[in-house]
């Protein structure tokens, strides 16, 4: 597979409370300051959720807190496919972002045809935040200049690393 295919990367914003909000990004390997992706999410709009799919920098912005690189895209058109036919489950209590972006997630790794190798819905969902959380990268209490938050903090399932701390 050419090591140029686009990277489907786990998104954790900051919200306005405990907790994050949910995305998967989609964006190429080799990117610049002005690199553009594509975020898939579901978000609560006029106390309605909705679907959403929209073109978004891949550089750092004031919200976006880390991405988990979790698998190369083998297949553009079928992921999203797949990500458009995620329904919205606003009539099950309790259901948030994060509930849509697991289900997105699943059904990407069980088609075995959008994406390629990637680790468990699990595994994926609690690396990068519980390292970084535990490293104050979120809030503030960092030793100064420990991050570069020019940049977006990066980690690699693949490799088990950071990318960019």
């Amino acid at each position: 597979m050419p090591s140029d295919k686009n990277r489907l990367y786990l998104a954790l914003y900051a919200r306005g409370g405990p907790g994050y909000y949910w995305a998967l990004l989609v964006g190429p390997k080799k990117e610049k300051e002005t690199t553009m992706g594509k975020r898939y999410h579901a978000k609560l709009n006029t106390f309605q959720w909705v679907y959403d799919e929209v073109d978004t920098r891949m550089a750092a912005t004031h919200v976006i807190l880390i991405r988990v690189l979790a698998a190369k895209v083998k297949n553009m058109d079928r992921l999203e496919s797949i990500m458009r036919s995620i329904p919205v489950r606003a009539e099950v209590p309790g259901w948030t972002c994060r509930a849509w972006v697991e289900e997105a997630y699943r059904k990407l790794q069980g088609d075995g045809k959008a994406i390629g190798s990637c680790p468990h819905w699990e595994t994926l969902s609690e690396t990068g935040a519980v390292k970084k959380t535990e490293e104050h990268r979120y809030d503030g209490k960092a030793p100064e200049g420990q991050f570069d938050t020019s940049k977006v903090a990066t980690w690699s399932m693949a490799d088990g690393q950071e990318l960019i701390p």
